[in-house]
């Protein structure tokens, strides 16, 4: 079977302190920052954007599953339940079952047989 590749629509990096871990990137890589509400700061890093949560805001159905540390790649999904059975064919784990975070996107925490985790996003071309 051939599978099209499907590109990552936006990381996610959890900190303790988003403010320091955004103003540590900037001053590293370059990369802009900015205020999306009061839980999340944006970035830009000329070619992919993403966020620091801060860890314990924004929509915690979300954000409990995230972990200072690690980065939470999101890939594109037109079937969210489609892969979520193939996850779990595959030998995989969901963590956080479809869960509605705007109007118009669906998000599920998966993870791969060795614990590696990666959050399906419906609903949207970018995060």
């Amino acid at each position: 079977m051939s599978i099209k590749p499907r590109p990552i629509l936006h990381v996610e990096i959890p900190s303790r302190d988003a403010d320091a871990t955004a103003r540590f990137f900037s001053a590293l890589f370059g990369w802009s920052h900015g205020e999306l509400g009061s839980n999340y700061l944006t970035f830009s890093s000329g070619n992919l954007s993403g966020a620091y949560p801060r860890i314990g805001g924004g929509l915690r159905a979300v954000t409990d599953h995230f972990r200072p540390g690690e980065t939470i790649l999101y890939v594109g999904s037109e079937d969210l339940e489609a892969d979520l059975r193939r996850t779990t064919e595959l030998g995989g784990r969901i963590l956080l079952e479809p869960t509605q975070v705007s109007a118009e996107r669906r998000v599920a925490l998966i993870a791969d047989p060795n614990g590696t985790r990666v959050m399906l996003a419906a609903g949207c071309k970018t995060v």
